[in-house]
């Protein structure tokens, strides 16, 4: 009891200087004040680890199962290489399919595929709008712009950032691009087919325009001359080959072969250099737009042929005057022409005739015996390759069905992803406020009872006793208890 006494009793040899006293005082309240929530705030932080990962391996074990679910409806292999995918379905018949048919045919059939063709392309076009994909739709179905890198409208709460937070569960192996730009590269293909066949339209259209404006130039030399269209004739060449003449003119100069050519547009030259090159120029500044493949030599190839022809029926003392002439059918193009060659228009064809010198006339049983030649040995319009790409198209529209659902999949478990994240997430902040921050009110109550014993006059032994419990109490009030007795006991012992 003495020993007790003599450790409460405050020495009377000692003063307190009680303004050095307060200003200790309010340093060490204010200590505790950042000291208290730091600890809190560090034990809630390991307690939220802990809790998080529980809480994901939850998620996880809900999203393992909903993904084979989903799977399983939608008919994809998870883990599946896309790209190798894609390869497998368009292995075998990747490019478009040649079909022969005579060359009047072609036209006609090529735009009636190509309506075909812009119908598949707008229902896909219609499909690819009401999935659930973010993007852009042109409502004349001639752009699409999906993806979450091509579209520039996502939100951060759109269904692009849903995406993004479910990237793990998604099914988007080996691509360094999102799913869904598969279906956007697929109907840019289909319309890039569509692209390719109007340029072979535009082709077929302008020879067809030149045939059909030298056929009504050349109703102006009816009865004057003997005009035969479309005569084919078998080659003597050690190749085999057929010889097509669009027109065949018998005249008193002797037999004109003619190839028509439709070049060029307005404000265009056509210009044949000296050497044979032909090119087409811009008619102002001369810079050349194309270079053409010179119809010289395939003229020249069916001018032998009719002539090894005249040889081997008419004999070879019969000298039949073989004239090659080039018929260009568009009269907006200017012609520039440095070489010896024939270039006329169909127009200028009685002037050009008439000019040709040094031949034998050749009399109306000659000229009758020519056509009726031409007519028995033309063994009629061999067939040509025309491009289909119906089977290209339907290739597409395969992948595009593939992954489709691929994409369809990938949405559906963002979005369980979201759900199962929120159906989760109570649980988690139920715990969580259990370490919940105090607030200021909270601590200035805590702190309140460290006042008496800073204040009143107990010895420094029994008030860093009463400070080291009463400070671990705060946490856990047994251990504090106990941290108290047992400082007490060591220090009166």
């Amino acid at each position: 009891m003495k020993l007790y006494k003599q450790f409460l009793r405050v020495p009377d040899t000692k003063t307190i200087n009680k303004t050095h006293f307060e200003e200790e005082t309010m340093s060490f309240a204010y200590g505790l004040l950042q000291i208290v929530p730091t600890i809190a705030e560090n034990r809630e932080e390991k307690q939220k680890r802990a809790m998080q990962a529980d809480f994901m391996q939850v998620v996880d074990r809900e999203m393992g199962a909903f993904c084979e679910r989903k799977a399983a409806e939608y008919g994809i292999t998870r883990g599946m290489n896309l790209i190798e995918l894609q390869v497998s379905i368009t292995r075998d018949q990747c490019c478009c399919e040649e079909l022969l048919m005579k060359n009047e045919e072609a036209l006609p059939f090529l735009e009636k595929e190509r309506e075909e063709l812009m119908a598949r392309r707008d229902a896909m076009f219609d499909r690819l709008q009401r999935l659930p994909v973010e993007g852009e739709f042109a409502l004349d179905r001639s752009e699409v712009r999906i993806g979450r890198r091509e579209c520039r409208t996502s939100t951060a709460d759109g269904r692009n950032a849903l995406l993004s937070k479910a990237e793990k569960y998604l099914e988007n192996s080996v691509l360094d691009f999102p799913t869904e730009e598969y279906l956007q590269r697929a109907y840019n293909s289909i319309s890039n087919i569509i692209g390719e066949m109007d340029k072979d339209i535009a082709i077929q259209q302008k020879g067809v325009s030149g045939e059909k404006e030298v056929n009504e130039q050349l109703r102006l030399y009816e009865g004057k001359y003997r005009i035969l269209q479309n005569i084919v004739l078998e080659s003597a060449d050690s190749q085999g080959n057929t010889s097509e003449v669009d027109v065949y003119i018998i005249t008193d100069r002797g037999l004109v072969v003619v190839e028509v050519k439709n070049y060029g547009n307005e404000n265009q030259r056509l210009h044949i250099t000296n050497d044979g090159r032909w090119v087409m120029e811009d008619i102002h500044n001369g810079n050349i737009l194309r270079r053409i493949d010179s119809p010289v030599e395939q003229n020249t190839r069916h001018c032998l042929a009719v002539e090894r022809l005249l040889a081997q029926e008419l004999g070879e003392d019969c000298h039949i005057p073989v004239i090659p002439v080039i018929f260009i059918a568009n009269n907006k193009v200017s012609i520039h022409n440095e070489s010896r060659s024939s270039v006329i228009r169909v127009s200028e064809f009685y002037t050009f005739i008439n000019s040709v010198q040094g031949t034998d006339t050749l009399s109306g049983e000659m000229q009758e015996k020519i056509e009726n030649l031409l007519k028995e040995h033309n063994i009629g319009a061999r067939d040509f390759p025309v491009k289909s790409r119906r089977r290209m198209v339907g290739l597409l529209e395969e992948v595009e069905a593939v992954f489709t659902n691929y994409v369809l999949y990938n949405n559906e478990v963002a979005e369980e992803y979201q759900k199962a994240i929120i159906r989760n997430t109570p649980v988690y902040e139920k715990k969580k406020r259990k370490w919940k921050k105090p607030s200021t009110m909270t601590i200035i109550l805590c702190l309140l009872p460290y006042l008496p014993i800073l204040l009143f006059d107990w010895t420094p032994e029994f008030r860093m006793v009463l400070l080291a419990g009463y400070t671990m109490m705060l946490f856990n009030i047994p251990v504090g208890l106990f941290a108290a007795v047992l400082l007490f006991f060591i220090l009166i012992l």
